[in-house]
């Protein structure tokens, strides 16, 4: 009773303080988040394309930003979501009170710099309290820009918070995890016209399991419904995490792989950085937010002795499985077995008394037979967990993406077998192998960094062998830098290693001393001729019509870079596209002089933009965070590179620098900027946002006498107000254009 006289004083109080502030409009959280249906169903269709991203943020996401007031419902209060150490407890969750459909009806309440922070205290900020209706001012925010799975924010500006009353916090809807992804990731859709409705929400998921770990350290996981659609956990507030902004009172545990969820509520959120094209992703907020149902024995730790399976070999499966707490009795383990597709043979694995490895055996076979098996632990209650694979992300519970297997072998393994798998996993059969390979080598150190040029979304080093031009004959070798230094492209080499699965990645590591080298200057296999599309940001890791060319050179025709910031995590990536076909992610690992990033100038590099085109690029495939992605090597490896800009000259005689205003203006998407050159000078003509931040360079180069004419193609800028500038020496004009599409 108290705190509600001293709320509806303030509330007096404070209304004639906001009214006296200034010209504020009021509106609702709806106004803020709603998005036209059209432009979600867009980005459903064309996926995360970053040249797009606008089509899915707030419409009050725009230069000048406009403060608004907003009246609304605190359902996360601050001091829960500490992702932040800098503004953690300043955030807080908001919905509509008048709008209980949960659609458009929730925002995250975030501060825009550290710096707010005490002066948002000082408004009140942190006597915000759950079910607290509150009016308050700021303005919105996207992170990160450039990303159709940017998070709309609300930041707030320091003024004083409004406390009008407090009413019941509602159930938060229950939905289905296809409302927001389809599929396992990656590989799958994410569903923006049904998911974005719901961001910054509260949701309620019922009946998910476990199916992997995303992030121990952090204590993130993988969930799936029944039909197999995949979301995953984010550790934003401190009642669930394991990370340093853990909350004192916290006993969250991360669940075992294999727990059921009965239900699970949270905020749907979109996170930065590596895990950003998960998309959406759902972040539990408050103590019981997480039920856990029945719990799955666990089954771990899959070994085969011999790994490469000769006709004389008897082949030792051995598995550890064990009751997990919570769960019920351990009953039984069993292997299935399949001899060249045939029908599964059931065998139960047999362990020693309080031991939790369990081993069967498989007998001899013939040479060339297919071999294939899984591995089933039940309990007595029923519960069944499977290990089909030595893959993760889910995967390895699932015997639809693949199985273990080897085929039995009187010869020496190649690239082909180290490589090649039917299953969608995209895992070799002989990890762990010790093995020796021929090959002749595509990359070097002349060609290939021996460090990548970041690590943060991985990255590859210098060597790599080739067999030829058919599928599943390349192999990158990682070893010591000593060991390898002295390969050339063209040497045929036989070389040994260990088979490994480096994040999907199947390479030859731990490379023996010294590799034996049979002949030098061999020509190299030609490029095999692909379209991007095989490898779209949609196709997952294992996917055979792309899993087949990794490791292998590849060249693509008449590309345009569709995107030079792809990767929020790591500005050095680019995207290009071949006509008519999706976009590949490219690694600036090679020794190129071709760069996506504008500071690269004082290194002497060519510096590209959105449109600009190559006759061709060719380079190696690789795979890194749930991407394919391509490493041109060097300069070699690009062809023809055009502008996207086209310039006209007019031999005339200007008395003096001038620029003309853009026409047409407004435009779309092309429009054309005209300039003078009284005498022969250095002309720098550059776009930029109303940031301050430079999205196009049309030219930097010397120029003569004459009159000039520019044409600039935008179309995979967003719509907004731009300027353009003209710099030659001290000579300096600024003009401002409109893009409306």
């Amino acid at each position: 009773m108290k705190r509600f006289l001293l709320l509806t004083l303030l509330t007096v109080m404070l209304g004639f303080s906001l009214s006296a502030q200034g010209p504020y409009r009021t509106v609702t959280i709806k106004q803020l988040q709603q998005v036209s249906l059209d432009s979600l169903l867009l980005a459903d269709q064309i996926g995360g394309v970053a040249a797009r991203w606008t089509l899915q943020t707030s419409a009050f996401y725009k230069t000048p930003r406009e403060t608004v007031d907003v009246v609304a419902q605190c359902v996360v209060p601050p001091g829960v979501i500490t992702f932040s150490t800098s503004r953690g407890r300043f955030t807080m969750v908001l919905r509509d009170p008048d709008n209980p459909t949960g659609v458009w009806s929730s925002i995250l309440v975030f501060p825009a710099t550290p710096f707010d922070t005490s002066a948002l205290q000082g408004a009140g900020f942190l006597n915000v309290e759950q079910g607290d209706i509150i009016r308050i001012r700021g303005y919105i925010d996207e992170f990160p820009t450039n990303s159709m799975n940017s998070a709309t924010q609300f930041a707030p500006i320091a003024h004083q918070i409004a406390i009008i009353g407090q009413a019941p916090v509602p159930e938060p809807p229950v939905l289905t995890v296809r409302d927001f992804y389809r599929g396992s990731f990656p590989g799958g859709t994410i569903g923006y016209s049904k998911g974005e409705p719901y961001e910054g929400a509260m949701v309620m998921f019922t009946n998910l399991t476990v199916a992997s770990v995303l992030h121990s350290g952090n204590g993130t996981a993988n969930l799936v419904d029944a039909e197999g659609n995949m979301i995953s956990t984010y550790d934003a507030s401190g009642w669930f995490t394991t990370r340093g902004h853990r909350l004192a009172a916290s006993t969250y545990q991360l669940p075992a792989i294999g727990s059921v969820i009965d239900t699970l509520r949270g905020m749907i959120t979109t996170v930065s950085g590596a895990e950003n094209e998960r998309g959406f992703r759902l972040s539990p907020m408050m103590p019981g937010d997480i039920k856990i149902g029945k719990i799955l024995p666990s089954l771990t730790s899959h070994s085969r002795t011999p790994i490469v399976v000769s006709p004389s070999d008897t082949a030792k499966i051995s598995v550890r499985a064990f009751r997990q707490t919570g769960g019920s009795r351990l009953e039984r383990v069993l292997l299935r077995r399949s001899m060249n597709n045939g029908p599964f043979v059931i065998d139960t694995m047999k362990t020693v008394a309080n031991d939790s490895m369990y081993h069967a055996s498989i007998p001899p076979q013939s040479a060339d037979a297919f071999v294939k098996y899984f591995i089933t632990a039940v309990d007595s209650a029923g519960n069944a967990q499977t290990l089909a694979s030595s893959a993760f992300g889910g995967v390895e519970r699932d015997t639809s993406k693949g199985v273990f297997f080897y085929t039995v072998l009187n010869r020496a393994l190649t690239t082909y077998d180290v490589q090649w798998t039917p299953f969608a996993n995209g895992r070799s059969p002989y990890v762990g192998a010790v093995v020796t390979v021929a090959g002749v080598v595509t990359a070097d150190s002349s060609d290939l960094r021996t460090s990548p040029i970041s690590t943060a979304q991985g990255g590859t080093n210098a060597w790599y062998i080739q067999n030829g031009t058919s599928p599943w004959n390349g192999l990158w070798l990682f070893g010591a830098d000593s060991t390898l230094a002295k390969l050339r492209k063209g040497d045929s080499i036989s070389v040994t290693g260990t088979v490994q699965e480096n994040f999907d990645v199947t390479r030859l590591g731990f490379i023996q001393h010294p590799v034996q080298v049979h002949a030098t200057g061999r020509p190299l296999p030609q490029p095999v001729v692909l379209t991007t599309g095989i490898f779209d940001r949609t196709v997952g890791n294992g996917t055979p019509s792309a899993e087949q060319w990794e490791g292998m050179l590849v060249r693509f025709n008449n590309v345009t870079i569709t995107s030079i910031d792809p990767t929020f995590a790591d500005p050095t990536e680019y995207e290009f596209a071949t006509a008519g076909s999706g976009s590949i992610l490219v690694r600036r690992d090679g020794m190129n002089t071709f760069s996506n990033v504008r500071g690269d100038t004082v290194l002497g590099n060519k510096i590209f933009y959105n449109g600009d085109k190559f006759s061709f690029v060719q380079g190696i495939m690789f795979y890194a965070n749930n991407r394919y992605k391509f490493v041109p090597r060097g300069n070699s490896d690009f062809g023809t590179y055009t502008t996207g800009v086209v310039i006209r000259h007019d031999e005339t005689t200007p008395g003096s620098f001038a620029l003309a205003q853009n026409y047409p203006n407004p435009f779309n998407p092309t429009t054309t900027i005209q300039f003078d050159v009284p005498q022969s000078a250095n002309v720098r003509l550059s776009v930029y946002n109303m940031l301050g931040q430079e999205v196009r360079l049309l030219l930097d180069e010397q120029k003569s006498q004459g009159r000039y004419s520019v044409r600039f193609d935008a179309r995979l800028l967003p719509s907004g107000v731009y300027f353009y500038r003209l710099v030659s020496g001290e000579v300096s004009f600024t003009k401002r254009m409109v893009l409306i599409k």
